[in-house]
């Protein structure tokens, strides 16, 4: 199995230090390759993978105790959402209960970062108490998308995690949630 999320989620899913923090917050999440094993930027690889229910180590046990401690979390995907049902599937597998699967509208839908960045303007513009923390993968527009997020609410974006699949360089400044 692959790492998820590396060491830090390890050592909060499996040593039992979490402590939930004092302040309204969200964890929102990709699915394709930061969740899922889904490999999205290799065809071949990809195609392969669709229905596969491959999860990264660590990623159930991580959202099961959000879900232990009653925090909210919820995807956040640019996959189309006739994809919805297998996602909810392989989640449920796993005992993972997000309290949204939001996906694009796909074709026609918009492009990736604009979907994402949408998404999340719309959420912390109609919660305006609510904190975030991201999870997402370097395979297509995630770091790009959340960093213009917590750019344009500052404060707001507590943390900013990205699976390297790629490595490819990211735009981050000093002081970003990164």
């Amino acid at each position: 199995m692959k790492s998820f999320g590396g060491s830090l989620c390890l050592i909060v899913c499996l040593s039992g230090l979490w402590v939930r923090p004092a302040i309204a917050l969200t964890v929102v999440s990709d699915y394709d390759d930061t969740i899922k094993i889904s490999n999205t930027n290799h065809t071949v690889g990809s195609v392969g993978r669709v229905f596969s229910t491959e999860l990264f180590y660590g990623a159930p046990e991580f959202f099961q105790m959000l879900e232990s401690e009653h925090m909210q979390w919820w995807i956040l995907s640019s996959a189309p959402k006739i994809m919805a049902t297998a996602m909810k599937a392989t989640l449920s597998k796993h005992s993972m209960h997000p309290s949204a699967i939001v996906l694009r509208k796909f074709p026609g839908g918009p492009e990736v970062q604009e979907h994402k960045t949408t998404v999340l303007r719309d959420f912390l513009t109609r919660n305006p108490g609510e904190q975030i923390v991201c999870f997402g993968d370097d395979q297509q527009k995630d770091p790009e998308a959340y960093l213009q997020i917590a750019r344009e609410f500052p404060g707001r974006v507590l943390a900013i995690y990205i699976h390297r699949v790629q490595n490819r360089p990211v735009d981050a400044r000093p002081g970003d949630a990164i």
